[in-house]
């Protein structure tokens, strides 16, 4: 079967996917360029409350990694790290939206840091 593209190569059949274009049509596909993000269909206010509660959706962990904004904000309250991982944390939301807005939200750890760390 000819590729559903081009209509040159050897189409590929795959059991879930279906009849796929051909490998070369595939490489081609990949170096397109796509949109980051699409349009965003909220109101006002659910936009403006994630501005305000920037600092309580921030995650402790993003790809393995210790997140340095979180600690900053909470500590280790509620989450289990070494002290190595304490050692080695980085600012890993930085590429989010509204980042350079987060000391400025409500939310947040309100004093609630604590020190607390699993023994290596």
């Amino acid at each position: 079967m000819k590729c559903t593209r081009c209509g040159k190569g050897k189409a590929i059949r795959d059991s879930q996917l279906g009849i796929l274009p051909c490998n070369k049509c595939q490489k081609e596909e990949e170096s397109f360029n796509k949109p980051e993000l699409g349009p965003e269909f909220s109101t006002d206010s659910i936009k403006e409350g994630r501005r305000e509660y920037y600092k309580d959706a921030i995650q402790p962990f993003r790809d393995g990694i210790f997140s340095a904004e979180f600690y900053d904000e909470y500590g280790t309250t509620g989450v289990k790290v070494t002290k190595e991982q304490i050692k080695n944390r980085k600012y890993v939301w930085k590429d989010t939206a509204g980042h350079w807005n987060r000391n400025k939200g409500k939310g947040g750890g309100k004093g609630r840091k604590t020190e607390k760390f699993l023994e290596p």
